[in-house]
């Protein structure tokens, strides 16, 4: 029996020590795994180095393998002759556990690992650099951006950003090198473009863009002559994370026939998505048909953002003379849009923004659209549906149309579907005064589309001989009827609104709806209507209940942006006070907070006559509150 468990236990021993193998027992390989460098940045190589690995008892080393990321999977693998070494660039930004398996000649195996630190990968641009010019630091920046755009393309990772000092920079990389004018900077996919610095910041919140102006210009040619000035001055890539941070985009000229070489001045976007545009400056550019400011044209399901820009200033010959959106459902927020033009002969529309296509879904918030002017529709906003049985669905909430005009429809928003495919638009929160065109609808004109209009306000706008056509029909809105594609009537539902002080030269000073159009109107104050009721006035619309004929008794109607010159603030001038307008609205339909981000307040001093919960809420985009007046 001693015998026998002796055998068994030589046995068992001579299988672990190799004895059946004939090898000695001897221990497994040792792995020594070296990072060098092992804090880094994105697009820089790293050495990795195993050659201080070593077998135990004369054997050899027959493979080295290498994670690099440290997820269990080996990138690559090594048989001698090697050296034991190998590189590795790294394309995003993190903390990685490196991992090297040595293998040796009876195959055991070790490991070891190493951890290795890679951050953002920064280029600096400043135009007055004076020292290597390789963009490796402020004192070292690139002096041209295009360098940048190079470098930051040949590297090919996401986690890149360029950061550009104070100046004024224009594009030298030539689309077509037989055309001078086909000059563009061309943004690298992934990769997030700054300007706004001084020249000395460490991290991104430091920056100060509206003290340190960073200019992005067309006027690659002879100084101010605007013909020869490049097409786009920035084209963005199919990319949905690239951000244009921080400058000042101007004198592009979109001017010469052809699919885009006339569209996008400022800024070209035609891709499947779309960047981010934020903190920007838009203005002084030109575009012989589409976009003069911004051309964007991506799949209706990504959301390129134009985010806290002031697109000003900026020309179309045709659509969209800041703004325009081709099948796409952008985001703009927190924008000012003011001053652009859509002038071409009675044909110009969508001054401020030029929305058209189908199936789309957008959003305009926090914007204001002042003096903007087209020659024939939408002065602010010109929407419309390009496919039967399609929609464009877009929101509008608390946003300002001031003094924009049209020379024939709508003298803020046209809004129009003529394929039988409504154009489903939501005005909430929303501020229309002094507004004007010259025949149908000084604030909004519907042609053949039903806007759901929620806590707005409507004051001083006109319908008046400007250009051309028979003036004086709906000085707010105008309600027409389609009758091609079956027929599609213009018949809105209107709640918690203020109609006042509007005026048409012919008929409809308030709303003109033609026949067949016929919008419901609930818990609002309309001049002239009757009030709901026996005395209600038919030809505003249906008397969806709730309605006032009273005095909205504006805070201050000669100064409607206030004493601080800044609208959707406390001393706004169309805030209500003393007035029946008071806790008379509908809280079913209308948002938690007014335009201004005040909270509903239940006055005191007047008896609730609205409905819903909460039953106190007022009409109009202000909410009256003693305590939020200064």
């Amino acid at each position: 029996m001693k015998t026998k468990l002796l055998v068994i236990i030589a046995v068992l021993i001579g299988s672990f020590c190799g004895i059946r193998t004939g090898n000695a027992c001897t221990p497994p390989p040792i792995a020594i795994l070296t990072a060098e460098p092992n804090d880094t940045v994105v697009g820089v190589t790293v050495v990795f180095d195993g050659n201080s690995s070593y077998a135990i008892g004369g054997k050899t080393i027959t493979k080295y393998e290498w994670d690099f990321d440290g997820n269990g999977s080996y990138d690559c693998n090594e048989v001698p002759p090697c050296d034991g070494n190998t590189t590795y660039a790294y394309t995003s930004a993190g903390t990685y556990t490196a991992k090297l398996r040595v293998t040796d000649n009876r195959g055991l195996t070790a490991v070891d690992t190493c951890t290795v630190h890679v951050g953002l990968k920064v280029w600096y641009v400043d135009a007055d650099a004076t020292g290597d010019n390789d963009g490796s630091s402020w004192a070292n920046a690139f002096t041209d951006l295009q360098n940048a755009l190079n470098e930051a393309e040949q590297v090919g990772s996401s986690d890149q950003e360029i950061w550009v000092a104070e100046g004024t920079y224009k594009p030298s990389k030539k689309t077509d090198a037989n055309d001078a004018r086909t000059a563009t900077f061309k943004i690298v996919d992934h990769v997030d473009i700054y300007g706004g610095f001084g020249g000395t910041e460490t991290i991104l919140s430091q920056r100060n863009w509206s003290t340190y102006i960073t200019t992005l210009s067309g006027d690659i040619g002879t100084a101010d002559v605007n013909t020869d000035n490049c097409y786009h001055v920035v084209t963005t890539p199919n990319d949905v994370n690239t951000a244009i941070d921080g400058f000042t985009v101007t004198k592009g000229c979109a001017d010469i026939s052809g699919e885009h070489r006339q569209r996008g001045g400022g800024i070209y976007c035609c891709s499947y998505y779309g960047p981010t545009i934020k903190n920007c400056v838009i203005k002084g550019n030109y575009a012989a048909q589409d976009g003069g400011g911004i051309y964007i044209q991506t799949h209706p399901s990504y959301s390129p953002k134009i985010i806290s820009c002031n697109i000003i200033d900026n020309d179309s010959e045709s659509m969209g003379g800041g703004i325009y959106v081709a099948g796409s459902s952008p985001e703009i927020r927190d924008c000012n849009i003011s001053n652009n033009r859509a002038l071409f002969y009675s044909g110009g529309e969508g001054a401020g923004i030029y929305w058209f296509g189908y199936d789309v879904n957008g959003l305009i918030e926090n914007c204001t659209f002042v003096n903007n002017e087209s020659d024939y529709g939408g002065g602010a906003l010109d929407f419309g549906v390009s496919q039967v049985d399609k929609h464009c669905k877009v929101t509008i909430r608390n946003s300002i149309f001031s003094g924009n005009t049209a020379g024939s429809l709508g003298g803020a928003v046209h809004n129009h579907a003529q394929f039988n495919s409504p154009s489903d638009l939501t005005f909430t929160n929303c501020v229309f005064i002094a507004n004007k065109c010259g025949t149908k609808g000084g604030a909004i004109h519907n042609y053949g589309t039903s806007p759901t209009i929620t806590n707005c306000t409507f004051t001083n706008n006109e319908v008046n001989s400007i250009s051309w056509g028979p003036p004086g029909y709906g000085g707010a809105i105008y309600n027409r009827y389609v009758s091609s594609y079956g027929g599609s009537s213009s018949s809105p539902p209107i709640r918690n609104c203020i109609f006042w002080d509007n005026y048409a030269k012919t008929a409809g000073n308030e709303i003109y709806n033609e026949t067949d159009c016929d919008p419901n109107i609930s818990y609002s104050d309309v001049k002239g209507c009757g009030g709901s009721g026996a005395g209600w006035d038919p030809n505003v619309g249906t008397d969806g209940g709730g309605n006032i004929d009273l005095d909205p008794n504006f805070i201050d109607i000669f100064n409607p942006i206030g004493y601080d010159g800044k609208w959707m603030t406390y001393d706004d001038g169309l805030g209500i006070d003393n007035t029946r307008c008071i806790d008379a609205g509908n809280g079913n339909l209308a948002p938690a907070k007014d335009i201004i981000g005040s909270s509903r307040y239940d006055d005191p001093n007047w008896t609730n006559i609205g409905s819903g919960d909460p039953n106190y809420i007022d009409m109009g985009a202000y909410e009256y509150n003693p305590y939020c007046r200064i």
